[in-house]
């Protein structure tokens, strides 16, 4: 798929691979986030998710694409990542990402006992 194919040369050629991973059918892309020290997954996925909603994106680390979604969408979905997944590494670069934060950090839902 072209959002597929796109986002992982894009993540491969920056280097942002190392921090997250593209899978799935190309109607249902999952991002995976990767623990980086000192953040866990749901802190740097909680900023992720603050970024992408304040420019206008409503998604969540799955991607559900349809017949809906113009290759304009597409695009701008991609151009958006291009800003926000860069803040996110220089954030963890700098130990800066907790005090970039908005909100409390998401938590697991489930936890084992």
């Amino acid at each position: 798929s072209y959002f597929q194919s796109e986002l992982k040369s894009y993540l491969a050629d920056s280097g942002i691979d190392n921090y997250l991973t593209v899978s799935g059918h190309p109607s249902w892309t999952f991002f995976t986030f990767k623990n980086t020290n000192p953040y866990s997954v749901f802190e740097v996925k909680t900023l992720y998710l603050q970024e992408i909603l304040k420019r206008g994106i409503l998604a969540l680390s799955t991607v559900n694409l349809s017949y809906a979604h113009s290759k304009d969408d597409l695009k701008k979905f991609l151009e958006v990542l291009r800003e926000v997944l860069p803040f996110i590494v220089k954030n963890i670069h700098e130990q800066t990402l907790m005090e970039n934060l908005d909100c409390e950090p998401l938590r697991p839902l489930f936890q084992v006992r």
